[in-house]
């Protein structure tokens, strides 16, 4: 394995938008624009028995270096 990539992916589970489902960060091996498996923040929009995430684009795409890895924290509880 290179330095450039090969690491898989990592993810995290945090509700980003108050509503208790909890969302999906997944993290990626992409070390260039013109990989498509950028890093992504994904809504959670399922409903009991179907599964469903929606890429939120200002969140998803090439910011400039890979990610990979993912952690989420909630200091205060809300």
């Amino acid at each position: 394995m290179g330095l450039h990539g090969e690491w898989g992916y990592g993810a995290a589970l945090l509700d980003i938008d108050g509503d208790l489902d909890l969302d999906l960060f997944l993290a990626s091996q992409a070390w260039d624009p013109a990989q498509p498996t950028q890093a992504c923040l994904y809504r959670n929009e399922s409903v009991p028995g179907r599964p469903h995430f929606q890429p939120i684009e200002d969140h998803c795409g090439w910011h400039g270096q890979p990610v990979h890895s993912a952690f989420a924290t909630d200091i205060n509880n809300d």
